[in-house]
């Protein structure tokens, strides 16, 4: 017999409220999915709320406290708070790496990776007018990396606009290329904004990075809220 429509209860695959009953199991009623055939209880789900992840991924992002601590207060592994941070940083939606004005400023900023004597670079390029975030890459100091953060941001048309780092000579267009400290001051306000925003990024601070990718997670979830203004974003990148 078909089970009429519930609002209460829906397929754990692909949340489809069309169902049979499908006998017992373990004293409670089974139900198949008419829709994807996938054969479900209705019990709650397995894990921890979504709402404590979203507290967690906030915890860690702009409080500065540690994976191990907040797995602790969650009654989870450092491992899953791990995970938790990684999904929501995949599900923020990318930067627009065209300029607005058709001015792109570059800069650098470091954070601590492994302990307090080894560096790992942030570079970062934000539009000239406007101050919006266009792109980011982590890495070393080499021309590598500033390579890749240029590829992203160079649309052939745009002027750069950088402070007298050497690489910055030998990668971008000299036609295209304006320089000098007091050219770059945008960015570095943007920079000072990041290390006030992000714990990690304080000069004097406890805090190294251990796993690159969740540093990178933090970029994007960071970046992605300073450019729709809606801190509400970070959370429902979970969900």
């Amino acid at each position: 017999m078909v089970e009429k429509m519930s609002e209460k209860i829906a397929c754990k695959n692909c949340q489809s409220t069309s169902y049979w009953k499908n006998g017992m199991k373990k004293d409670k009623q089974r139900y198949k999915c008419k829709d994807c055939g996938y054969q479900f209880t209705n019990t709650p789900p397995r894990g921890k709320p979504e709402k404590l992840k979203e507290i967690a991924v906030t915890l860690y992002v702009y409080c500065g406290i540690s994976m191990l601590k907040i797995g602790k207060m969650c009654g989870v592994s450092d491992v899953s708070v791990l995970n938790w941070i990684k999904k929501a940083g995949e599900k923020a939606p990318p930067l627009n790496p065209k300029s607005d004005s058709g001015i792109v400023i570059l800069d650098e900023m470091w954070h601590f990776e492994n302990g307090k004597s080894n560096k790992i670079w942030l570079w970062r390029a934000i539009d000239g007018k406007t101050r919006r975030p266009l792109a980011w890459e982590l890495g070393d100091r080499s021309l590598e990396t500033v390579k890749k953060l240029v590829a992203k941001v160079d649309d052939g048309k745009c002027d750069f606009v950088t402070d007298e780092y050497p690489g910055f000579f030998a990668i971008l267009p000299e036609d295209r290329h304006y320089y000098g400290k007091d050219l770059t001051f945008p960015i570095e306000q943007s920079n000072s904004d990041i290390r006030h925003w992000l714990s990690r990024f304080i000069r004097r601070s406890k805090s190294t990075t251990r796993s690159v990718s969740v540093l990178a997670a933090c970029i994007s979830l960071m970046h992605a809220v300073q450019e729709t203004g809606i801190f509400h974003n970070i959370l429902s990148f979970l969900t």
